[in-house]
């Protein structure tokens, strides 16, 4: 029962939160349904004085209609206004909430777990869980309340009419069933709308485009994105289906009965037994006890789908309390590296893949070094970047900064004193100035700080190519944004990775695959100058690259191999040695001669 209140609690928690007056007037509005079910009593009441032909209690009996009238028409518009903009408040809050949570994660795990990306797909479909799952429980509370003097107006009227009452229960009974093959539909949909947003986000991409239709695959994008949208549209057009046709006989079964009632009262009224507001009241509440019945189960539906909505959402919070949990360390880094970073029979697995992706790996990085990672594609070498930064979670084994294991550092402090450019970076369509910036967020405006990092990532020409400068905005998306080339957004994001002056770990991950050969060496260049500099502090510079000939001026060159270390020492040496790293090399030194 606590879990069931639970998710209640949160919405009436959110929306008093969001915005009381609003709170108070959506409430009003659901229980102003309690006066609709007054009309067959208030007719009856017309139709009686006519009868027996009393002015005042017909007035009385119109005058009452009037007010039920004029008191919903109020309550209504005045409650829709807030409601609504309640609403989309509630909902609003609860995406920069999701946004919030899904940062908060310590590794990028969640990124490769179905079930977690299939949640925080369901929670966007729908527009803000929160604000949907208010809405829903403001619609069960109508649900329930209008039925009440429906009841007590039609038995009141007629005992008969309770069995009218009782003819509705199956309609009730069956909620269950429907919420079940609602929600089997929205899971069963879940991971194709993932497929569908991949394939319209390929489709309409820049990035993709030249490719998509130099190949003419558009016709065949085309086709799986129809297949896409049809697998994620059918569980719940068949769900529709189901449901109609369950509601269909369920209509059935309370119009039989409820015919015969009002035939039974009908003769009953042609002998004097039954008076003429009686009869009224009957008819006029025939309407009010089928939709007592459709609303109670609307209600039920509406209360599971207010819980299922926000049930996701306080899953998802309750997955970033476990991630804490399951991440305690809050230990500060060292102000400086003394020994450096040991991995010690570190063995990481990727969901999903029953082969390790790092298996069973010991190396030592001293501190103040620079140490070249290479090795094939599918080596592990990103995936060992990742794993010393702390984005994901060891199988086994144990990775240690200064003898301090990482898992007992605050991860976050660990990557404040990191510092790292990626081959896969973000391209962060803001001015040029924000984009280099956040690289080192206390310096984000700093246009000094930037400048210094541009020039360290050899990628001062892009910034006299922008019109604006540091302000310049990026992206043709934007009015007035400026496009760059693939090389551009890359030596930016190499100068992102240049603002923290002085990190403990500096990781430069296949940084340069889209430049030329001479910026390339003019990077280099600077690399090793930035590499003197993290060594001040005792950092290690980390350069991960499939192309040998940079690696040469390495303290430490480490070979990896199916997620192994299998060979490690200075270029000299590794080449003296005749292995792997010399093959390697000269594989590639034969492809550029």
């Amino acid at each position: 029962m606590r879990e069931q209140l639970r998710p209640i609690r949160h919405l009436l928690r959110e929306s008093w939160a969001t915005s009381p007056r609003a709170a108070v007037f959506a409430f009003l509005e659901s229980v102003a349904k309690l006066l609709e079910g007054l009309s067959p009593a208030l007719y009856g009441m017309i139709v009686a004085g006519v009868v027996a032909g009393d002015a005042r209690i017909a007035l009385l009996g119109g005058a009452l209609v009037a007010a039920v009238v004029g008191t919903n028409a109020v309550l209504s518009i005045w409650g829709t206004r807030y409601r609504v903009g309640l609403l989309q408040a509630m909902a609003d809050r609860s995406e920069a909430r999701i946004a919030e949570l899904l940062a908060s994660l310590r590794t990028l795990s969640h990124h490769s777990d179905p079930e977690t990306l299939d949640i925080v797909q369901a929670l966007r479909e729908r527009g803000g869980a929160v604000g949907m799952g208010y809405n829903s429980l403001m619609n069960a509370l109508r649900s329930f309340i209008a039925p009440l003097t429906a009841l007590i107006v039609a038995i009141g009227a007629d005992w008969r009419l309770a069995l009218v009452a009782l003819a509705g229960i199956p309609q009730i009974l069956i909620t269950g069933r429907i919420t079940r093959i609602q929600k089997a539909a929205e899971d069963a949909g879940a991971e194709p709308a993932r497929r569908l947003g991949a394939l319209m986000d390929l489709t309409a991409d820049r990035s993709g485009a030249s490719e998509v239709r130099l190949y003419g695959a558009r016709g065949f994008l085309l086709t799986r994105l129809r297949r896409a949208a049809e697998a994620w549209t059918a569980p719940a057009v068949s769900a529709a289906r189901r449901v109609a046709v369950l509601t269909l006989a369920m209509s059935l079964l309370f119009y039989v009965p409820a015919v015969a009632v009002i035939a039974w009262m009908g003769i009953d009224a042609i002998a004097g037994a039954v008076t003429l507001a009686a009869m009224t009241v009957a008819v006029t509440s025939l309407e009010n006890l089928q939709n007592a019945a459709r609303s109670i189960s609307m209600g039920i539906t509406s209360l599971q789908n207010s819980l299922r909505a926000v049930n996701r959402y306080l899953w998802l919070e309750d997955r970033v309390r476990e991630d804490s949990r399951a991440h305690p360390g809050d230990l500060a880094p060292p102000r400086r590296l003394a020994d450096g970073i040991e991995l010690r029979d570190v063995t990481f697995t990727w969901p999903g893949s029953g082969t390790p992706a790092i298996d069973q790996l010991d190396l030592r990085l001293p501190a103040g070094t620079t140490v070249a990672l290479v090795g094939e594609n599918g080596a592990g070498k990103s995936t060992l970047v990742d794993l010393m930064l702390g984005m994901h979670d060891l199988d086994s084994g144990t990775i240690a900064v200064d003898s301090t294991p990482l898992t007992e550092l605050d991860v976050a402090a660990w990557r404040e004193r990191s510092a790292g450019a990626f081959q896969d970076h973000a391209r962060l369509e803001y001015t040029a100035q924000q984009s280099i910036g956040l690289g080192d967020l206390p310096a984000v405006d700093d246009p000094g700080a930037a400048g210094r990092a541009l020039d360290e990532a050899a990628a001062t020409d892009v910034l006299s190519a922008l019109p604006a400068g540091l302000g310049t905005v990026l992206g043709t998306s934007w009015t007035g944004g400026r496009g760059l080339s693939g090389g551009q957004w890359q030596r930016l994001a190499i100068a992102r990775g240049m603002m923290r002056t002085a990190p403990l770990l500096r990781v430069l991950d296949e940084p340069t695959s889209a430049l030329d050969p001479a910026t390339e060496d003019a990077l280099f260049a600077r690399y090793a100058r930035a590499g003197r500099q993290t060594a001040r502090s005792g950092g290690i510079t980390l350069l991960v690259t499939h192309r040998f000939s940079t690696v040469a001026a390495a303290d430490l060159v480490v070979v990896l191999d199916g997620g192994r270390v299998v060979e490690q020492g200075t270029h000299q040496e590794l080449m003296a040695l005749d292995g792997r790293y010399r093959e390697l090399y000269e594989i590639q030194e034969r492809g550029y001669s």
